[in-house]
């Protein structure tokens, strides 16, 4: 607690407290949002499969070796999450906003 509810702090400060949280909040779930949509897209598997030949080569005792990276494709596609990801980023934007019209509040007080 920063002391919002002292009753000694300035409306400005707490329009500044508020305007943070909000802004950091909706920063948070958006840039997540977007995270889990690129990575639905098959955009780390390569990433991925060459991290994995790579720990196998080093330790022998973690064998989960695919015969091709097309191989290993096809298995992640079948396995990958189709959800949508849509309202994470659009409750992060609207928390954005709502930070933003406090950042206007802040500096009209």
């Amino acid at each position: 607690s920063r002391g919002v509810f002292d009753p000694d702090i300035e409306a400005k400060m707490v329009a500044s407290f508020i305007c943070d949280g909000f802004f950091v909040t909706g920063m948070l779930l958006f840039l997540f949002g977007i995270l889990i949509w690129v990575s639905g897209t098959g955009f780390f598997d390569g990433l991925t499969y060459g991290l994995q030949f790579i720990v196998q080569k080093i330790l022998p005792l973690y064998r989960q070796s695919y015969k091709s990276y097309y191989d290993y494709k096809m298995e992640k596609a079948e396995r990958r999450y189709k959800g949508s990801t849509v309202f994470m980023m659009v409750v992060g934007l609207i928390f954005i906003g709502i930070s933003a019209i406090i950042l206007l509040v802040y500096y009209k007080i």
